[in-house]
């Protein structure tokens, strides 16, 4: 009786499908978008050039302050599906760490969605809780 359950369940097991990943399920996969860079055929993830170009082009004095001082690094933190856009959401800031180096973290100075479908830059404004679409001047 005992090999019949044990059977029956390890059948069932083989049996049931998996649900399908719908596209947004897919795209909220934390392990799709993390920020290590994958190289593929030689080259970066297309927001890797995005990302770097609104750091060296930022007025945003936080981020012009960590500039100068070459410790500013970015992360991408999360992604965001909306009715109209799909967002990549990225830290942009520098590691601090106390005395004896040991506990180290990552200090933001700005936040940025880049839309994944126009591939555009938002910056998050904090204090109104909004995005404002960044233009390289």
């Amino acid at each position: 009786m005992k090999q019949i359950i044990f059977f029956s369940l390890i059948l069932l097991a083989f049996c049931c499908k998996k649900p399908e990943v719908s596209n947004q399920e897919k795209f909220m996969d934390k392990k799709a978008v993390q920020k290590t860079i994958v190289v593929k055929n030689d080259s970066k993830v297309w927001y890797v050039d995005l990302v770097e170009n609104y750091i060296a082009n930022s007025k945003k004095k936080l981020i012009v302050s960590d500039r100068k001082a070459k410790i500013v690094d970015w992360d991408l933190d999360n992604s965001e599906v909306c009715d109209t856009a799909n967002y990549y959401i990225f830290k942009i800031g520098h590691t601090e760490t106390d005395e004896e180096n040991t506990s180290a973290r990552f200090t933001a100075s700005g936040w940025i969605y880049i839309d994944s479908l126009t591939q555009k830059i938002y910056e998050y404004d904090l204090p109104n809780d909004k995005l404002i679409l960044w233009k390289n001047k």
